[in-house]
């Protein structure tokens, strides 16, 4: 019975601390560096406002934001049986914001508090402030905000016994992580240049201005996918394997904010290689090269989406894109100038190892004789709670 009473706080502390995405204002700024073109009698620029069915009007970067908050709860996109069961799942995540009359009002009012917080880091830095300051002045009150804005409670010691959707969608947030990031975006950007497709035949640029929204929200994984506590993280395998699957997810959390701190270097297929810092280290100077990789492979999809539309037909799709995404240079075992990954499945094996010093990055010695509990009893009293 303690067990169980334990597993179950566990899962409402999950929620309440264990956010594994980049923070929504850097989802924003990405997304509103990208040059639209709506036609020519319309102006081609950065933040052109984009109208939803539902009224909504959004920024191709409010859109990139927006996965965070919409979906539907326990269907996450990657997880779909096939490449049409995924574009099913993403247009059906999508129409949760896009479509539902009540989601204006509540979008409007989480686009108010990213933009607001977006603000306040520029702000900040401007007036000199480093980024682990500005960190600290936000702080996790942030969370209880999006938890109140979409549908759960609003204040109180245990807010967090009361999810709202943001929360919930965190418990299965596997399309925010590795392989499965890339699905989600593939699902979303090909049923974006389906639309595209579509508008340009009917020379509808209405339908062209709802591609580009489905693409903004496809592209919040493509961004994920350049943070770097979301390249190695073997978020759902963690999940999965390890009973009960609340701990394997907080375990992810623990491994996840590491890499985000220390970086990775990584290189893609086009033979570029850089060093990828993660989450809250958007703007940090040392993620810049990562920053203007990551620009490029947004430009490149929303370019797709008007390049399809011109064509009046379905291009190949991703082309220019996956080739920019960023892999990890080392994977265990084989590490020799990154941290040791704090956890990593052996194919070999078929086994999930852990690093067996958790308080020593460096240390590129593992295990397979550990226990979910103990290990995450262990990473609460050396690192403390997520």
């Amino acid at each position: 019975m303690r067990l169980l009473l334990l597993t179950l706080l566990l899962s409402f502390s999950l929620n309440a601390h264990f956010r594994t995405f980049f923070e929504s204002s850097e989802h924003t700024m990405s997304g509103d560096n990208v040059m639209l073109i709506l036609g020519k009698a319309q102006n081609a620029g950065k933040a052109l406002p984009l109208h939803m069915p539902n009224g909504l009007v959004l920024t191709f970067g409010d859109l990139v934001a927006m996965p965070d908050f919409y979906g539907v709860v326990g269907k996450p996109i990657s997880q779909g049986k096939s490449f049409k069961d995924r574009q099913i799942r993403f247009f059906n995540a999508f129409k949760s914001l896009a479509f539902k009359k009540k989601s204006k009002a509540e979008a409007e009012k989480i686009m108010a508090v990213i933009h607001n917080q977006r603000d306040r880091v520029l702000d900040a830095l401007k007036k000199g402030k480093s980024l682990k300051e500005i960190k600290v002045e936000i702080g996790e009150a942030q969370n209880v905000k999006w938890n109140c804005l979409t549908g759960g409670a609003c204040s109180g010691t245990f807010w967090w016994l009361s999810p709202g959707r943001y929360l919930n969608l965190a418990k299965e947030d596997y399309d925010h992580f590795g392989q499965d990031a890339f699905l989600a975006y593939q699902a979303g950007h090909h049923v974006s240049m389906h639309v595209a497709a579509e508008a340009g035949k009917k020379g509808d640029y209405k339908m062209l201005e709802l591609a580009y929204a489905l693409d903004g929200f496809a592209c919040h994984f493509l961004t994920d996918r350049f943070s770097a506590g979301h390249i190695r993280t073997p978020r759902a395998t963690l999940a999965n394997k390890v009973t009960p699957s609340v701990f394997g997810s907080l375990l992810a959390g623990y491994m996840h904010t590491e890499e985000n701190t220390y970086g990775v270097h990584v290189h893609n297929e086009r033979g570029d290689s850089w060093m990828a810092y993660g989450d809250r280290f958007y703007l940090d100077k040392r993620n810049q090269k990562n920053r203007d990789m990551m620009a490029k492979a947004l430009q490149n999809s929303a370019d797709e989406i008007y390049e399809t539309f011109e064509a009046r037909e379905m291009i190949a799709s991703t082309k220019n894109i996956a080739v920019l995404f960023p892999e990890a240079d080392e994977m265990a075992p084989h590490i020799s100038k990154d941290i040791s990954p704090m956890f990593w499945w052996s194919k070999k094996y078929q086994t999930l190892m852990r690093r067996k010093d958790l308080n020593d990055v460096w240390k590129g010695h593992w295990t397979n004789d550990w226990w979910g509990w103990s290990t995450l009893a262990m990473l609460r009293n050396i690192k403390g709670d997520l």
